[in-house]
């Protein structure tokens, strides 16, 4: 009993105010708490997953950061992964880049133009020194 009390503990201790207050039932073993909460990430897997999809396709930069820009897109297909609709390494970079605004557009050519292929993280990184050059450049314009 005191196990499973101090694993009760533990998932309220790590789980979001949400989640908790959806899965806490008082009195409630560990293993049921536990199955609560896998049913509310599983239930509804595939009508998630268009949603997150057709967030991920038509996601654009806009005024984002690269940085920004990037962990949303990092978070979108994680959640897409968690969901069981992984996306490949390939699309995450050409996903990337279409919604990069036109101050990158030159970019574009340079990160497909290289092989082997940039991945998701050399992409970035690359678009990172790309944005810092930007910025440098016009304050010293701006001097």
């Amino acid at each position: 009993m005191m196990k499973d009390q101090c694993l009760v503990n533990w998932l309220f201790n790590t789980m979001t105010r949400d989640v908790m207050r959806i899965v806490r039932v008082p009195g409630a073993s560990a293993f049921k708490i536990w199955t609560a909460i896998v049913n509310q990430f599983r239930d509804h897997q595939l009508h998630r997953a268009v949603y997150l999809e057709a967030e991920y396709r038509s996601l654009l930069q806009g005024d984002l950061s690269i940085t920004d820009y990037t962990a949303k897109l990092k978070e979108l297909t994680d959640a897409l992964g968690d969901l069981g609709q992984p996306v490949d390494a390939r699309s995450q970079v050409l996903n990337m880049l279409r919604g990069l605004n036109d101050k990158y557009r030159n970019c574009i050519a340079t990160i497909t133009s290289k092989q082997p292929p940039h991945d998701f993280l050399s992409a970035h990184s690359f678009l990172l020194l790309e944005e810092l050059y930007a910025t440098q450049h016009s304050k010293m314009a701006a001097q």
